[in-house]
């Protein structure tokens, strides 16, 4: 292989690790978003759901 050759194939290399590490960190950026929406949400519920028991609660209480 010539001196030339091996450089060639050190870059093709060396674009090709960097390309899965960018999308190593695209994915885990992605992931992530999806993570702080879920739990986002779970929040919104709880609270909505904490909100519907107090509402039921006093409710009952009136009663």
């Amino acid at each position: 292989m010539a001196i030339e050759d091996r450089d060639d194939f050190v870059d093709v290399v060396a674009q090709a690790v960097i390309d899965r590490i960018e999308e190593h960190h695209r994915t885990n950026s992605l992931v992530e978003q999806v993570v702080a929406r879920v739990i986002e949400i779970q929040k919104k519920e709880s609270a909505l759901k904490a909100k519907e028991a107090g509402a039921q609660s006093t409710k009952t209480i009136e009663e």
